[in-house]
């Protein structure tokens, strides 16, 4: 995945710096009007425990049997 800046003009999303891509490749965008971010939500030393105790609370926060199933296509959203 690669970071692309580009602006909104005339209907179309336009990149900051060219971008060498075939013509007609789908992408997915996600927009943030909010201004870039610099830098990551947590800093590096700290992802760790935060991992940690993600899933500790995943491990003591278990589904029930009886909770629904997703399908394979449901998982990954194909369209």
């Amino acid at each position: 995945m690669q970071r692309v800046h580009a602006v909104f003009t005339n209907g179309a999303f336009v990149p900051n710096e060219p971008y060498d891509l075939p013509e007609g490749t789908e992408v997915d965008l996600f927009i943030s009007t909010e201004g870039r971010m610099e830098e990551p939500l947590a800093p590096p030393q700290d992802r760790g425990q935060i991992m940690a105790r993600l899933i500790e609370r995943m491990s003591s926060e278990k589904l029930s049997p009886d909770a629904p199933r997703f399908t394979r296509d449901e998982l990954h959203d194909r369209r």
